[in-house]
C-alpha cells in the first residue's frame, strides 16, 4: 500500500508540474499599429535613375526601442516620389517576426507603374509598434516588396530583437 502510495504522489507531482510550466522563454507578441510617414526631403532624379525605382540600400535607417512591454521597429527609407500611399504587414512566419513594406504601384509581372511615380527621391517612414509577454528572444525581417511577384521581394534589415 504504501508502494502506492508513493507512485500516486509522484505522478501527482509530474503532472502538477507539467500543468503549471509555462513558457515565459518565449515572447507573445502582438502588433498594435503601424504609423508611415515621410516624403520630408525631396531631390531630383536623372532620367536613367528612374529605371531603378528601389530603396536606396545605403540609405536604410532602423532602429529598434524596447520597453518593459512593448518594443517598436522605426524603419526610414529613402524612395522614389509616388502618389500613392505604401501597405504595410505583420506576420511571424517560422518564429520569424516579418515586417513587410509594399509598394503596390509597381507591376512586377508587366514591368509598367500602375499608380505613379515622381522624379524625385523622399524620405519614408514606418513605426512598427508591438506589445509583448515574456522574455524577448525574436528574430525579424523588414521586407520590401516592389509589386506583387516573389523576385520583387528584397530584404531590408534582419536580425534578432533582444
Amino acid at each position: 500500500m504504501r508502494k502506492i502510495k508513493i507512485i500516486l504522489i509522484c505522478c501527482c507531482f509530474c503532472l502538477f508540474m507539467i500543468c503549471c510550466k509555462t513558457d515565459s522563454k518565449d515572447a507573445r507578441i502582438e502588433h498594435i499599429k503601424t504609423e508611415l510617414a515621410g516624403c520630408a526631403e525631396k531631390f531630383d532624379l536623372e532620367d536613367d535613375d528612374m529605371q531603378n525605382i528601389y530603396p536606396k540600400i545605403d540609405d536604410v535607417i532602423v532602429t529598434i526601442t524596447i520597453s518593459e512591454d512593448s518594443f517598436n521597429v522605426f524603419v526610414g527609407i529613402e524612395f522614389t516620389c509616388k502618389v500613392e500611399p505604401f501597405e504595410t504587414e505583420v506576420e511571424i512566419k517560422d518564429d520569424i517576426l516579418c515586417m513587410h513594406i509594399k509598394d503596390i504601384c509597381y507591376d512586377q509581372d508587366n514591368n509598367k507603374e500602375i499608380c505613379g511615380y515622381a522624379r524625385c527621391y523622399c524620405s519614408y517612414t514606418f513605426d512598427f509598434a508591438f506589445n509583448y509577454q515574456g522574455e524577448l528572444n525574436q528574430k525579424y525581417k523588414i521586407l520590401f516588396h516592389r509589386g506583387l511577384a516573389p523576385e520583387g521581394i528584397f530584404i531590408l534589415s534582419e536580425g534578432i530583437i533582444n
